[in-house]
């Protein structure tokens, strides 16, 4: 947009002059915004890039978990409770205790059997074998530990 300025001849710099100044001072201005618009663009771009690459092809679960609560005999939850879960076919484990309200979580666990073994002091080991993990699911082991000596 050109803008007409009359300077009334005082200056004798003229009309094109000043408009000409005026537009490099608002085309300076617009460089930025242009500027960080693209740089945005680009961000933006690249974000949506390394999101569709770290996204599993058809957001396919490859694992599954294990879960339960560890009680005594009357049934009050077992603290801190030792859940050891094995995967009978590989040897690798995984060791969590149990929360307050007695309850374990194993998640990302490869499909295979599994043996769990739960130890506490004061309670006899518990143990369960032959326990089948699927891909995209969760298995439910609940244990009733025993007061006695553990193994």
């Amino acid at each position: 947009m050109r803008h007409q300025f009359h300077d009334g001849g005082h200056n004798g710099l003229g009309s094109n002059f000043q408009s000409s100044a005026i537009e490099r001072k608002n085309s300076a201005r617009e460089r930025p915004t242009r500027q960080a618009g693209r740089y945005g663009m680009q961000m933006l771009l690249a974000l949506g890039m390394l999101g569709v690459m770290s996204s599993p092809a058809g957001a396919q679960t490859l694992y599954g978990a294990v879960t339960g609560n560890v009680s005594d005999a009357s049934g009050a939850p077992v603290a801190n409770a030792e859940v050891t879960v094995v995967n009978t076919t590989t040897s690798e484990s995984r060791v969590v205790a149990t929360d307050d309200s007695g309850v374990y979580n194993v998640g990302n666990l490869a499909p295979g059997d599994y043996t769990i073994a739960i130890v506490k002091d004061g309670f006899q080991r518990f143990q369960a074998k032959n326990l089948v993990v699927s891909v995209d699911s969760v298995v439910r082991l609940d244990a009733q530990l025993q007061i006695g000596k553990c193994h």
